[in-house]
C-alpha cells in the first residue's frame, strides 16, 4: 500500500533527499531488505521512489526484482540522517 501511496503522491528521489528520508529496498527473489539513503543511488532525482527498484540489483542473490518504498514517517524521526534539533531535545 505504501508503494501505491508513493506513486499517487508523486514522492520523488528529490523529495526524499529534501526530507532526509531513506528508501526501503526489498528483493522479491530472496527477501533481503536494505534501508539506504537515496543520495547513494545513481538515478535521476525526478524518478519516483517506487520506480527506483527498476534499476537496482540485489547484492545477495543478484536479482533485479526489487521493491522500493519511502521509509515510514515514524522511522524518519529516529533516523540518524535527521537528528533531533536543540529545541526538540529540551522538550
Amino acid at each position: 500500500m505504501t508503494e501505491a501511496l508513493s506513486a499517487e503522491t508523486g514522492e520523488t528521489v528529490a523529495d526524499l533527499i529534501a526530507e532526509s528520508r531513506r528508501l526501503v529496498c526489498t528483493c522479491r527473489d530472496c527477501g533481503q531488505t536494505r534501508i539506504t539513503p537515496p543520495q547513494g543511488i545513481c538515478v535521476s532525482r525526478s524518478l519516483s521512489a517506487s520506480q527506483v527498484g527498476t534499476v537496482m540489483r540485489c547484492s545477495q542473490c543478484g536479482g533485479h526484482d526489487i521493491e522500493t518504498k519511502p521509509e515510514p514517517e515514524r522511522a524518519r524521526r529516529k533516523s540518524p540522517l535527521n537528528p533531533p534539533t536543540a529545541s526538540a531535545a529540551k522538550d
